[in-house]
């Protein structure tokens, strides 16, 4: 028979010692595939400041409610129904969902990461993370800020938003990781193109660097430092400019002593470009 007791979040807080503490680390903490660890589906991971302030605890009390909110904002990027899974089967299904990591940082250095884990280096400051400063001070979801997943988990995207009081006061960052192997796999790959020799698809951001490629399938980062990624221009500088001129369309080049074709398309609700760039003749061939 199928587990059907719901997984309790009335637990209490824990840290990054805690979690790879064997007597006193989240009851359902469980081993995953997919995070190279042991993860809590109950109990988020609560990470101090190196120097925390005298209202830190207070900061603690108004992130708690926010566990059984990450749990299903995981679970339905699978699905919505997801988020009525059976606790064994929302395990499994965390292993394909679209979202990797969840989490909050606020301006007092405390922070909020789901699942729940371990693996965080000493003194860690949310608020010198690249989808902290990335979104600090900002309205709306900010893209951007490509790393190397400190959990292992290899290259990650982030989408983070600044979080403000009822009197407009900034408060944090809230965040979301989503790895390339997954955005290459939803948005890049192109059943059509498999097999195309030197046919390669790409993400642009409004500058024209290449944000992922789908080259870039299971990358492994040495380490997991965390560290920001260097994104190189496109290099075509037919399409960085047609990048800037806000244009869709495609280019015909000579490059590397072979005729090549970019067909590019700008992403209107994020300002990106999706990028195709093969030679003409098997693109054609493929889209006829």
């Amino acid at each position: 028979m199928l587990e059907r007791a719901p997984i309790d979040f009335n637990t209490p807080v824990y840290n990054n010692e805690a979690f790879s503490d064997p007597k006193n680390h989240p009851k359902d903490l469980e081993a995953s595939e997919r995070y190279n660890m042991p993860i809590s589906l109950a109990s988020p991971v609560f990470l101090k400041p190196p120097k925390p302030g005298a209202g830190i605890n207070t900061s603690i009390r108004k992130l708690l409610p926010l566990q059984k909110h990450y749990y299903q904002v995981l679970l339905r990027s699978l699905s919505e129904d997801a988020a009525n899974y059976t606790p064994k089967r929302a395990r499994r299904a965390i292993e394909k969902a679209a979202l990797s990591w969840i989490y909050v940082g606020l301006e007092d250095g405390l922070m909020s990461s789901f699942p729940g884990h371990t693996g965080f280096p000493q003194n860690f400051d949310p608020r010198e993370r690249p989808w902290y400063t990335l979104a600090k001070g900002k309205r709306g979801p900010m893209w951007g800020a490509p790393h190397a997943d400190i959990g292992g988990m290899g290259l990650t995207l982030s989408c983070a938003t600044s979080l403000y009081d009822a009197r407009n006061r900034f408060l944090g960052v809230a965040g979301i990781d989503v790895t390339f192997d997954y955005i290459i796999e939803e948005l890049l790959e192109i059943t059509d193109l498999a097999g195309v020799e030197g046919a390669e698809s790409f993400l642009l951001d409004k500058e024209g660097h290449i944000v992922v490629r789908s080259s870039k399938k299971g990358k492994k980062v040495s380490g997991s430092s965390g560290r920001e990624l260097r994104m190189p221009k496109f290099m075509l500088p037919e399409v960085v400019q047609a990048v800037d001129a806000l244009e869709s369309s495609y280019v015909e080049v000579q490059r590397d002593g072979k005729k090549q074709t970019a067909v590019y398309n700008r992403m209107h609700s994020l300002g990106w470009y999706f990028v195709v760039l093969g030679q003409p003749e098997e693109l054609l061939a493929k889209f006829r």
